[in-house]
C-alpha cells in the first residue's frame, strides 16, 4: 500500500538516473568537427537537460558571435535540424555502447514507486532513446509508457515549465504536489516555473553551486533512498520547503 497518496516524483533521465551527461561535450565536439567546425565550448547549463536542436542552435550562435558574423554564415538555418539529428544519433551510439546507471538509482525509483502516489519520467531525449534507456535500467515496468514525457510530447523544452507540467498531469496530480529530481539548471528551472518541489541530484554535476538557486534540497547518493521509509523521511524533510 502506498505510504504517501498525495505526492508524486518526476525524474529526469540523463545525469539523474543514467550516467550519460559525461558524453555530451564529446558528442558536440565530434558532430561539429565532422562539419569542419570547432567546438565553441558551451557552458554546462546550455547543454545538460537541453534538447539537441537547442544545443545545435546555441553552438552555431556562439561560433557566429566569436566570428562577428550572422549564424547563417556559420551554418545555414536549414541544416540545424540535420546537425541536431547527427548529435542525437552519435549520443545514442556512445551512451548505449556502455549503459551505466547512477549508483543506486534504479532501486531508488522502485522504492519511490512503492512509497508515493506515482512516478514519471520527464526527459529532453526522444521517446525511442528514453524507452531503450529505461529497459536497460530495468525500469520499463516501473515507469510505463503513459508516464514518460519525452521531447516529442512538448512544444517547449526545459527550462520552460511545460515538460514538468505535463509530467504532473500524467500522474493526475497538480505540479505543486510533485517533487522533481534533476541534475541540470535547465531542468530545475523548468520545475521551478511549474511550481514543483526540486531536488538536485549531484552525482554528475561538476559544480553544485550553479544549481543551488533553483533547488530545495540536494542528494549526492541514490543509495540513501533505497526503501519506502527512506522516501517517507525525505518527503517529511522537504515538505515545509516545497509545500509552500
Amino acid at each position: 500500500m502506498s505510504m504517501n497518496l498525495t505526492w508524486g516524483a518526476l525524474f529526469d533521465l540523463d545525469g539523474t538516473l543514467m550516467d550519460s551527461e559525461r558524453h555530451s561535450h564529446e558528442v558536440i565536439t565530434r558532430a561539429l568537427a565532422a562539419r569542419g567546425l570547432p567546438d565553441p565550448g558551451l557552458p554546462d547549463h546550455k547543454v545538460f537537460g537541453c534538447r539537441w536542436l537547442e544545443i545545435a542552435r546555441d553552438a552555431v550562435a556562439a561560433l557566429a558571435e566569436s566570428r562577428g558574423v550572422p549564424p547563417g554564415a556559420v551554418l545555414p538555418a536549414a541544416e540545424l535540424v540535420a546537425l541536431s539529428d547527427e548529435m542525437s544519433a552519435l549520443y545514442v551510439e556512445v551512451v548505449f555502447s556502455d549503459v551505466v546507471a547512477i549508483p543506486g538509482a534504479p532501486s531508488a525509483v522502485r522504492a519511490a514507486a512503492e512509497a508515493l502516489a506515482g512516478v514519471a519520467l520527464v526527459t529532453s531525449s526522444d521517446r525511442a532513446y528514453a524507452d531503450r534507456a529505461l529497459t536497460a535500467l530495468g525500469l520499463a515496468e516501473v515507469i510505463p509508457v503513459a508516464r514518460r514525457v519525452c521531447a516529442e510530447d512538448v512544444s517547449r523544452g526545459k527550462p520552460d515549465p511545460e515538460p514538468y507540467l505535463t509530467g504532473a498531469a500524467r500522474l493526475g496530480l497538480p505540479a505543486g504536489r510533485c517533487v522533481v529530481f534533476e541534475d541540470s539548471a535547465a531542468g530545475l528551472r523548468s520545475a521551478q516555473a511549474a511550481g514543483s518541489g526540486r531536488v538536485a541530484v549531484l552525482h554528475s554535476v561538476p559544480d553544485a553551486k550553479v544549481l543551488e538557486p533553483f533547488c530545495h534540497l540536494e542528494i549526492t547518493d541514490w543509495r540513501d533512498l533505497q526503501t519506502p521509509d527512506d522516501w517517507r523521511r525525505l518527503m517529511e524533510q522537504g515538505r515545509p520547503l516545497w509545500a509552500r
